[in-house]
């Protein structure tokens, strides 16, 4: 119950959304350890990530500070 109230939010469904790419990544990472690709990976694609899990975070932080001061 609690995720959908968090999820009835701008911020909760971007932040929902930033954690889902983290685990996504997370795993992928670790898939290319067991490959032996870790340094390609974290070159070519990682840190894009990280920056995109980053603005996202960011901007729910912003959605929710609006809110918070409209009250």
């Amino acid at each position: 119950m609690a995720v959908l109230v968090t999820l009835a939010t701008p911020s909760g469904v971007l932040e929902y959304t930033s954690y889902l790419f983290a685990l996504s990544e997370s795993i992928v990472l670790a898939h290319s350890v067991y490959k032996g690709e870790l340094k390609e990976r974290l070159v070519n694609y990682t840190w894009k990530t990280i920056i995109l899990v980053a603005v996202l975070l960011i901007i729910a932080a912003i959605v929710e500070a609006a809110f918070i001061g409209r009250r």
